[in-house]
């Protein structure tokens, strides 16, 4: 296997909508994306990301998680559903994989809202079911990363300057659109540059 090949990593995920776990990003991008007979795991979709990313020929070696935002898949994933993907002109950069998790969660959430859809938290899939993306508490409660609440986003502007970010959603990085109310939801915060 590749991983057993490897020192280090570098994990490029893309934000999308998804049917079992509602979202997927970083950790589920890396635990699902290493595996054979992925079906097998979808009844423990949550358990599964976490136990699958915290085996050391994942954990041990990935470096850096780069979420390209370019464009957002916001209903229907985890397959590409091109009238469900919007263009956000973003990029999310951490050592903290659960830091982009959360923001593929707003992420999402923000473009279901602007297209009238519930949060996936209340939006259940095809099946009727509830998918909340219960997998990152575990992820938090398991090690991989940072809570919500203690998470800083940085904003990186396309000439090279930074500023402190602080909004409801995370906005689009180089966009002119005006950044979202940030008192709707107060204390949301991302992952650093």
């Amino acid at each position: 296997r590749v991983l057993d090949e490897v020192t280090a990593i570098i994990n490029l995920c893309v934000p999308k909508d998804h049917d079992l776990a509602g979202v997927t990003g970083a950790l589920k991008n890396m635990a699902f994306g290493n595996i054979d007979r992925v079906p097998e795991f979808h009844q423990v979709i949550h358990e599964a990301i976490v136990w699958m990313y915290a085996q050391p020929e994942i954990l041990g070696r990935t470096r850096l998680t780069i979420c390209d935002a370019t464009r957002v898949l916001y209903e229907g994933g985890p397959q590409d559903q091109p009238r469900h993907r919007v263009p956000y002109d973003a990029m999310l950069i951490s050592e903290d994989p659960v830091a982009i998790d959360w923001a593929v969660l707003d992420i999402v959430n923000a473009q279901r809202a602007e297209h009238g859809l519930q949060p996936v938290e209340h939006a259940p899939n095809v099946r009727g079911k509830p998918r909340p993306p219960d997998f990152l508490p575990l992820a938090v409660a398991g090690g991989l990363g940072q809570p919500l609440e203690r998470l800083k986003w940085t904003r990186v502007f396309a000439d090279g300057s930074v500023a402190p970010y602080h909004a409801d959603f995370i906005d689009r990085a180089w966009s002119d659109r005006p950044p979202a109310d940030a008192g709707s939801r107060p204390g949301r915060r991302g992952p650093d540059r």
